[in-house]
């Protein structure tokens, strides 16, 4: 029969078999209800404390909710339970919530768009996607590729174009130089970080009462440019802790041994936690930070903790923080007895002194205030108040219990705390808690987006309250505008990206006096600090461990010296992972260092005669011009091969030839007079000592085996890397002083020595 197996048929047997298998128990509906396949709206809660809402419903508005659901057309069978389908395959996906959003709403755009499955053809999808972004047509393909695992079209359906327009070689430099910050904006930060943590700790207003937004975005930028991580991902969930150092057992220029700064660091993107070095020259302003941001942190530390057992005693609660002695006394504190949240607040310093909350009239040690009016209340100083005393919970008197601005950013908390008017310090204390863990499902772990890592709470380096940052209320999760809810590191990264850019009421530059114009992304900083390293001559195998890289390849996307340049360049063995021993041992020597090379930086090498050239010849070809027998010596691209006997000979063979033409030249009758012969003696000189000292090095007994020696003659120095070990040594290159020795030669000779023609010159170098 015709149409006895159609698109629409194989949807519905989908959608019967998937509702048999799959259970939708876990996510709720828009009223808070377990869902139903009949929804609209479905609410997912991920366990990181992220809750993403899915619509499932015809022309949905960008940045709408709820309620503006509510105002939609439903979408019909069988596209919306297809659509429902899709959106769990999507949730299980290891991605961040952005990412889920943005498959589904793509998915959703194209089932609005027909009345039938049968409806969606190549054709549609092409016009669904014309003039959209890249973005949108990967996401819109995951839907297609979805579909065709699916078997729903007899011949599947084709993915949309996803090509970007072609760029020109000055286009392309153009784009990378763009990912680069603007030194302007780099100085203006240094300037902004030196007056927000002045050196002058007597300067210092670390108290948890204190705005503490500029601070924070500075210790960010200063970690951001003394190690080349993922600023956003990774510097959020680091542990409190202070710059550590080791004195090595190496030493510098000066004969003193040398320093070294690192941070405990946890990784992301697979990479794993590490000693993660910090730059000499940001040392001292990331030591400065870190003590700064520690001081600001502590409370809300010393909070988390109490949050997770209020039960441990004062001494356990503060561990190594000390706190005001008079506070202490006024409070009539104990440090080996438990406290409870309104008396630790105000030991914190969250609270001011007189600080007062409203309590039951004639509470002991209460007070009325505004006696003439009608609505005049009893209040009781915050630090005498006791775990047994009443309090009375209103919008208005959580303004004094929370300590924040106005009734209004109570009315969320007040609702979610679902007290009655009148509770004992424990029952809001147990709501309080009780709301934090809502907020941070996983608590005391804070998690990032996605796969990017966790912290602890109790001892996390940007603990921050959402006050001290100044989050206001409305836009953010419940409560977290008060000085009693920690912020998570993902907040932390949408704050310090925004005040990075050139919005008005965000802007860190705008705040300190500088131009509007001025902004960076996150990013930069590790493109900035990774392009400089290379630019510096920093070996590739020491950037990728540095900035953390798994995939050691990716270091091309960080590097944007022009292509003009990047023919002169060198690349450095980079390091990853060998899961695997070579099977091949008895291969030539230099064809496993070459196989070594290529496996490991995703680069093409080429064989040459005295080892092997790392210049990408088919893209660039090659330049480079000697005066010796092998073409390649002394070429920065070229890379010779410790213990090569076959490259060691050709080498032998070079250099007894280079020495007899020395000896020729040298022995000239014409050598004392001719200006040309003498300088090319003194640089042949140069350049045959520098070939007797990679022999010497090819051949020496412990330099591994396999392992690449290049020589940078503009560095005067060899450097070998060890495939096995990935660690790179330095020689340095020992070069003769040939000038003394023909001024020395020449020295005798007559004043009025006749000198050469141009033509006699010429001739003398043949």
């Amino acid at each position: 029969m015709i149409g006895i197996n159609t698109p629409t048929v194989r949807v519905k047997k989908l959608i019967a078999d998937k509702k048999q298998k799959l259970s939708i128990d876990h996510i709720k509906n828009g009223k808070g209800e377990t869902a139903s396949w009949k929804d609209d709206v479905w609410v997912f809660n991920y366990r990181n404390s992220k809750s993403i809402n899915l619509y499932f419903v015809k022309k949905f508005p960008i940045g709408g909710n709820q309620s503006s659901a509510s105002g939609c057309e439903p979408l019909p069978s069988p596209m919306k339970q297809l659509l429902m389908i899709y959106s769990l395959d999507m949730l299980n996906k290891r991605t961040s919530v952005s990412n889920v959003k943005s498959k589904i709403s793509r998915a959703r755009f194209v089932l609005e768009a027909v009345d039938s499955i049968e409806s969606i053809t190549d054709g549609l999808l092409e016009k669904l996607s014309v003039g959209k972004s890249y973005s949108y047509r990967v996401a819109l393909n995951t839907f297609i590729k979805w579909l065709n695992e699916k078997n729903i079209f007899d011949s599947g359906l084709s993915t949309v174009k996803t090509e970007q327009p072609s760029l020109t070689g000055d286009e392309i430099d153009f784009a990378n130089q763009d990912k680069l910050p603007d030194e302007k904006v780099l100085i203006a930060l240094g300037a902004i970080h030196h007056d927000v943590i002045p050196t002058d700790e007597e300067m210092w207003c670390t108290k948890p009462n204190y705005p503490q937004k500029d601070p924070y975005i500075c210790t960010m930028v200063a970690l951001a440019l003394a190690a080349p991580n993922r600023s956003g991902a990774e510097q959020t969930i680091l542990d409190s802790q202070l710059l550590k150092t080791i004195i090595t057992d190496k030493l510098d220029v000066n004969g003193n041994r040398k320093v070294v700064h690192y941070l405990d660091w946890k990784g992301s993107k697979g990479f794993k936690n590490s000693e993660n070095h910090i730059l000499a020259n940001m040392v001292v302003a990331v030591e400065r930070s870190l003590r700064y941001i520690k001081r600001a942190t502590a409370p809300m530390r010393i909070l988390s903790r109490f949050y997770v057992n209020p039960k441990l005693s004062l001494e356990k609660l503060l561990l190594n923080h000390s706190v005001s002695a008079q506070r202490l006394l006024s409070s009539n504190s104990s440090l080996n007895k438990a406290t409870n949240i309104l008396k630790l607040a105000y030991l914190l310093e969250l609270f001011d002194d007189g600080h007062c909350v409203q309590v039951p009239r004639h509470t002991r040690g209460s007070y009325q205030h505004n006696t003439n009016t009608f609505n005049s209340k009893w209040l009781k100083p915050a630090q005498e108040i006791e775990t047994k005393d009443k309090l009375i919970i209103t919008k208005e008197s959580l303004v004094f219990l929370l300590n924040i601005e106005t009734a209004k950013t109570t009315n969320n908390i007040y609702h979610k705390l679902n007290l009655s008017r009148e509770v004992s310090v424990e029952e809001f204390q147990n709501a309080w808690i009780k709301l934090v863990k809502e907020t941070h499902p996983m608590f005391p772990k804070l998690t990032h987006t996605g796969n990017n890592g966790t912290c602890d709470a109790r001892y996390m380096m940007f603990a921050f309250s959402g006050w001290q940052l100044g989050i206001r209320a409305g836009s953010v999760s419940t409560g977290l505008n008060t000085k009693l809810m920690p912020v998570s590191p993902q907040t932390l990264t949408y704050i310090f990206s925004k005040a990075l850019k050139c919005e008005r009421d965000d802007s860190i530059f705008l705040r300190h006096g500088f131009s509007e114009s001025f902004e960076i992304r996150p990013h930069q900083f590790r493109h900035f600090l990774n392009h400089n390293a290379d630019e510096s001559g920093l070996p590739k195998l020491i950037t990728n461990i540095w900035s953390k890289r798994k995939d050691p390849t990716q270091i091309i996307h960080y590097v944007h010296t022009g292509g003009a340049d990047k023919a002169r360049i060198i690349s450095d063995i980079v390091v990853e992972n060998r899961e695997q021993v070579l099977e091949e041992a008895a291969k030539d020597i230099k064809v496993i260092s070459m196989q070594e090379y290529e496996k490991l930086t995703g680069e093409v090498a080429s064989e040459t005669s005295s080892g092997i050239c790392t210049q990408s010849l088919s893209v660039n070809p090659c330049n480079y011009l000697n005066d010796f027998e092998t073409q390649c010596v002394l070429c920065e691209s070229s890379c010779h091969i410790a213990h090569d006997k076959e490259a060691i000979k050709v080498l032998q063979r070079d250099l007894d030839i280079q020495n007899s033409r020395l000896e020729v030249v040298f022995s000239h009758p014409r050598f004392k007079a001719s200006h040309a012969m003498q300088k090319w003696f003194e640089l042949h000189s140069s350049n045959k000592a520098a070939i007797e000292q990679l022999i010497s090095l090819m051949i020496k007994p412990d330099i591994e085996k396999g392992s690449l020696i290049r020589v940078l003659s503009n560095k005067l120095e060899f450097r070998i890397t060890n495939i096995k070990t990935k660690e790179v040594i330095k020689y340095k290159l020992q070069l003769p002083d040939t000038k003394s020795k023909v001024e020395a030669l020449i020295g005798e000779s007559e004043s009025d020595q006749i000198v050469d023609s141009i033509t006699d010159e010429l001739l003398g170098l043949i």
